[in-house]
């Protein structure tokens, strides 16, 4: 899916500039974090499991730096398309004082081309053996294309392998047939285009056969 890089810059504020009325941070620190599909795999790889990782990333620092964070955390890199065509996802924070000033982002949010698809069906076929499940993790970056989700749900049935989605709302359609998806309540509602309801269990199962859902798991915010 969609891998990111999460970049906090952590500093302290004392005065404002004297060229224009902002904020002087004085930076301390400054770390990087995988967010994004990243996140999603470092998470898994903390509770012990074998991940691969499969998407897109730019030919640029904060590429290397991405693939690196990964290789540290003991996850497969193998399926990581490099390419010129668009920048790493970063995410910039500016931090002071423990409150966000700023957030600044480096992405490009068009669909990666069918060349790109293809790299990344061919990495998937080389490993499908190997996996006992694989996770859709769709920021609507553009990795995630209608075409790529029905391939890899497609090769994931043909070999009894799960697939579980925590897509964007505008995208619930492309992953029909999955096994599990994982909406709060807001997006199963706009999956389903309505402005309120009164039975959340009756959402869940018409988003579940809509879909051709095996599970759906619906999380209800305070409730």
């Amino acid at each position: 899916g969609d891998m990111m890089l999460d970049d906090y810059i952590i500093g302290e504020v004392t005065r404002i500039s004297p060229e224009a009325p902002v904020p002087v941070l004085n930076v301390k620190e400054e770390r990087f974090v995988l967010g994004g599909g990243a996140n999603v795999l470092n998470n898994l790889s903390t509770l012990g499991c074998k991940c691969y990782s499969f998407g897109v990333i730019g030919d640029d620092s904060n590429g290397t730096r991405l693939l690196n964070e990964l290789k540290k955390e003991g996850i497969d890199t193998v399926g990581v398309v490099v390419t010129e065509d668009r920048p790493t996802i970063v995410k910039r924070r500016i931090i002071a004082q423990h409150q966000q000033l700023l957030r600044l982002d480096w992405e490009d949010k068009k669909d990666i081309t069918l060349y790109h698809e293809e790299l990344i069906i061919r990495n998937l076929k080389s490993h499908i053996k190997s996996l006992d499940a694989i996770i859709l993790s769709d920021y609507d970056k553009g990795v995630l294309t209608s075409s790529l989700a029905k391939k890899i749900i497609d090769m994931a049935r043909e070999n009894n392998i799960i697939t579980i989605v925590d897509p964007k709302p505008s995208n619930t359609i492309n992953y029909i047939g999955a096994t599990s998806m994982t909406p709060n309540r807001k997006e199963a509602m706009e999956c389903m285009g309505l402005s309120r309801i009164d039975d959340t269990e009756k959402l869940g199962r018409e988003l579940k056969a809509k879909l051709n859902l095996e599970n759906l798991l619906l999380t209800r915010s305070e409730e």
